[in-house]
């Protein structure tokens, strides 16, 4: 096929992807239960208005800046449907679909191009949050472009004028801001992506007297970005730490509460997961160790702006990822990352993959390699995602899956006698609390009682709880099973106490 053809196919299947991937999305965010973390960011965060979000008024990790004030907008034009809450993760997809193809498109040879895209964009862990109203979506989006925009600046000086190489650092800068903005977690990734293309700009400048200077084409630009990025985050982060919010993550180490946490996610849940949790871990750590070898053998010539130098700045961003979690853990305390908050490291990983394959080009058996490489990766990662492409649930929060479900059979249950003479009371867990008074806000439900998070500890008009549950306050109430809804194990049943 001739070369133009190729790249003509090449964004004819990134656009499909792109357009195919949005419409489910879009589809996917109004079948999806709201969730408990999202309930909490809207009744909190979003409803309240812009004003108190920007006046830090909700300092809880859980309030996701940007994020926040996206939906905001959102809500302000849509309304408080879940599609229009999750419409700016919803969105972020296509940009990330995008900035994807740019960065690889541009650098790869064509045949790659496309398994680049399925490895990326096939792992339903990470799609789950580009259908909900989480900042996970939108700092993965402007993970991607920071990225595009980054390599960009490290092209060759004699392809890239001065001005459009600033231009480049600045754009980098403010997405990989933007993403931090869009979930604090991401600072990890900004301050490792600075301190790699920084490390490769400096080191060319210091090579190379025409490579142009490394403080004025790099780090100038930075410092704006930098400071703005200081003092919003500055006193969240103070409150956070002051409130001891930054609570979620792991004690044991980088490998396995980071790392192993994203594989056994990536796995999502599925039949096989168990089986396949050792293997897998074992083809990460080959394929890294594999990956860095190909890297470093051609390290010493690597050509400015190549493929190379972009798998190069990628392992970089991962080994700065990893030394920097460890220091924070040994030094202040700082938990591992674990599963979501380490999403940022599933595309570069990623990436560093299919960036890794093309550097096998110094012989057609190699390239044949690479290519063969990659398209089994992809077609591995595509088969996986359809196994695990749903629209009932998501896996950190699949005990909200039938949140809303259960609301609507309670309302037709009510409906169906006469009109109770004061709210009804429903007890079940707490996590399920936020999801609960979203819809009954929402929804106008007048006839339910406000949740309380006292669990089964008091007598309540009706109860959801998991079907296996050993609560032994479950066990002493006499309840009449009304509904059991499979997906999330739980069963919504009544007081007979309060219906005799």
């Amino acid at each position: 096929m001739p070369s133009n053809a190729i790249h003509r196919a090449n964004l004819a299947a990134a656009i499909a992807i792109g357009i195919t991937g949005t419409g489910f999305l879009l589809f996917r965010a109004q079948a999806l239960s709201f969730t408990h973390d999202e309930a909490l960011t809207y009744l909190h965060a979003i409803r309240p208005g812009i004003g108190r979000l920007f006046a830090f008024g909700y300092p809880n990790a859980n309030n996701h800046l940007l994020n926040s004030a996206l939906s905001w907008c959102s809500y302000r034009m849509f309304g408080n449907a879940e599609w229009a809450l999750r419409l700016p993760n919803v969105l972020a997809f296509g940009v990330f679909v995008f900035a994807a193809y740019r960065l690889m498109s541009r650098r790869l040879r064509p045949s790659l191009v496309v398994p680049g895209l399925l490895l990326i964009v096939c792992n339903p862990f990470q799609l789950d949050f580009f259908a909900l109203c989480r900042g996970y979506g939108l700092a993965l989006a402007f993970t991607l472009l920071a990225l595009e925009f980054s390599v960009s600046s490290l092209e060759d000086p004699s392809r890239r004028t001065l001005a459009s190489r600033k231009a480049n650092s600045v754009s980098a800068g403010v997405c990989a801001a933007l993403a931090t903005l869009s979930n604090l977690a991401w600072l990890n990734f900004t301050l490792a992506l600075a301190f790699v293309v920084g490390t490769i700009q400096f080191v060319r400048t210091r090579r190379d007297p025409t490579a142009g200077s490394f403080f004025r084409d790099w780090v100038l630009p930075q410092l704006a970005t930098a400071i703005t990025l200081i003092a919003v985050l500055l006193p969240v982060v103070t409150k956070l730490r002051a409130e001891q919010a930054l609570y979620f993550g792991g004690d044991t180490g980088f490998w396995s509460d980071t790392v192993g946490s994203l594989i056994e996610s990536t796995l999502y849940a599925q039949p096989y997961t168990l089986s396949a949790l050792g293997p897998l871990a074992v083809g990460v750590a080959v394929a890294l160790v594999t990956a860095t070898g190909i890297v470093l053998a051609g390290a010493a010539r690597v050509v400015p702006g190549s493929s190379r130098e972009t798998a190069l700045a990628l392992l970089g961003i991962l080994i700065a990822c990893a030394v920097s979690s460890q220091l924070q853990h040994q030094l202040m305390g700082t938990k591992f990352l674990v599963d979501r908050t380490a999403l940022f490291l599933v595309p570069v990983f990623a990436l560093l993959m299919i960036f890794s394959c093309d550097a096998l080009d110094g012989h057609p058996s190699l390239r044949r390699a690479g290519n063969i490489a990659a398209g089994v990766f992809a077609a591995l990662a595509a088969l996986h995602t359809a196994l695990a492409l749903n629209t009932s649930h998501t896996l950190t929060w699949a005990y909200d899956s039938d949140t809303k479900r259960m609301l609507n059979d309670l309302g037709a249950f009510v409906a169906e006698g006469p009109a109770p003479p004061h709210p009804l009371s429903l007890g079940a867990e707490w996590l399920h609390q936020p999801a609960v008074d979203f819809y009954r806000e929402r929804d106008g439900l007048d006839w339910l009682a406000p949740m309380t998070r006292s669990d089964f500890e008091r007598a309540h008009d009706f109860y959801f709880y998991l079907q296996d549950s050993t609560d032994p306050e479950i066990e002493r109430i006499p309840m009449q099973p009304l509904q059991q809804y499979p997906q999330s194990g739980h069963v919504l049943a009544r007081d007979q106490r309060g219906f005799e």
